[in-house]
């Protein structure tokens, strides 16, 4: 094939009019740049040689600069002749610029500086005598990334013990899996907070930002929450599905206002969140609303299974012996009983877990103004939050308690993740988890 030489590059050819308009060059995509060279191959006279007026007509029609038509032609010349008829017109541009910096070089720099330095792109560029940008474009590059640390509770030698004995309790060594759960109600106080200190909204050029404003940031309306769930099944006694939400109350009272103010007269009764749970008031709890609710939500259990209400250490909370809640329960005919997770041991609860989150998510979402409007949110947020969330939540529960055997009881893992949505979708979402091989080898079920 014979091969046409490449014109001047300052040379402006005569088929080009004045009048095709200059444009920045724009990178073109492979797909764009063949489509322009196979319509400069309909415009041939002769082998690699065009007719008059063909640059402008291509340039036209593709919206580029004659001079990008013409650099493609040129191209797809030159390969011809040295690849021997085989034409590329792939862009140069790979090649061109300077040399990338290479981050295994700066690794070792990095490495070598203190956590506690690293707090920001700025202190981190400084340590190691870069440039922020420079920084920063090893973090778009994702050879560097950002870590949020979250502080966890310490634990003693005896609670990383009772850790290991508490997930080891739920697990069914006959299937080698972990049990259902089924048996089981998660019960915790949490606070639910009028407004947050911070928080962050998508905002037009033309609209100006949102004011928010509070007497004070730490004494901020707050009221306390005690909720309780179960997992979410199948009721075969009373032929419906149980969501697993048993229910949530608020910790309040009501009095009279003891003085007037520009809202209400004296004497109005109000309502006043109990700033601090006693022994008593959450005994109270438990036997007027918790028992109640569970003996008429809770499904029918199998014969020789009694329910455990799973409660944290916390100082109000009653002892699993305590004579008026076995009295109570007695009374209703519920087979009940109070057991105690893990001392420093939130996330082997589910509502620590992920369930609180899940319902402050949906409670952000509105602008409560008073008590009366948060505790509305709140108790409307638990009730609309889908039982699929909570059937997730166990599930992770189950993967944390794996991850606790496997780190002899500590907290030093991530929370793990097992992309149940996409389970979900192709109908593979298992009930409960399978023991998986390193486990296993952890409790001697398996040789190394």
């Amino acid at each position: 094939m014979s091969v046409v030489q490449a014109s001047d590059p300052q040379d402006v050819p005569q088929d080009v009019p004045q009048d095709v308009p200059a444009r920045r060059t724009k990178n073109l995509t492979q797909a764009e740049r063949n489509a322009i060279f196979y319509d400069l191959l309909q415009n041939q006279k002769g082998p690699m040689k065009l007719k008059h007026g063909a640059l402008a007509t291509v340039s036209k029609k593709f919206d580029v600069n004659w001079k990008t038509v013409r650099a493609i032609w040129e191209r797809a010349k030159v390969t011809s002749s040295d690849e021997g008829g085989e034409i590329d017109v792939s862009s140069k541009k790979k090649l061109c610029g300077r040399k990338r910096k290479v981050f295994s070089d700066i690794a070792n720099k990095i490495r070598e500086v203190p956590f506690h330095k690293r707090g920001t792109i700025r202190s981190l560029a400084a340590q190691v005598g870069m440039k922020p940008s420079t920084v920063f474009n090893f973090v778009k590059r994702k050879e560097l990334k950002a870590h949020s640390s979250a502080v966890k509770p310490y634990l003693t030698p005896q609670n990383m013990q009772a850790r290991i004995e508490f997930c080891k309790s739920h697990i069914d060594l006959q299937k080698s899996m972990f049990s259902e759960m089924n048996d089981v109600v998660h019960i915790d106080e949490k606070w639910f907070y009028l407004t947050e200190n911070s928080r962050r909204f998508y905002l037009m050029d033309d609209e100006e930002a949102p004011e928010r404003k509070t007497k004070s940031k730490r004494f901020r309306t707050k009221v306390m929450f005690l909720c309780a769930v179960a997992r979410p099944r199948y009721d075969f006694h009373a032929k419906q599905n149980f969501d697993g939400k048993i229910g949530i109350w608020p910790f309040t009272k009501i009095e009279p206002a003891q003085r007037s103010s520009a809202n209400r007269p004296a004497g109005t009764l109000v309502t006043k969140p109990v700033t601090s749970v006693t022994n008593i008031e959450y005994r109270q709890f438990l036997i007027q609303k918790v028992l109640p609710a569970i003996k008429s939500k809770f499904p029918t259990l199998p014969e020789g299974k009694s329910i455990k209400l799973q409660q944290d250490n916390a100082r109000p909370h009653i002892s699993p012996s305590d004579h008026e809640f076995i009295q109570a329960a007695t009374t209703l005919e519920l087979d009940i009983c109070i057991t105690c997770q893990p001392p420093n041991s939130p996330d082997l609860n589910v509502l620590d877990l992920g369930f609180f989150n899940s319902i402050q998510s949906l409670q952000h979402q509105t602008a409560p103004t008073c008590i009366e409007e948060l505790i509305s949110v709140v108790d409307d947020s638990f009730k609309n939050l889908s039982s699929k969330k909570l059937t997730n939540v166990f599930l992770t529960l189950q993967k944390v308690m794996e991850a606790v055997i496997i780190c002899d009881g500590d907290n030093k893992y991530k929370v793990p993740h097992m992309s149940k949505l996409r389970l979900e979708r192709l109908g593979e979402l298992p009930v409960a988890i399978v023991l998986s091989n390193r486990l296993k080898q952890k409790l001697g079920l398996q040789e190394d």
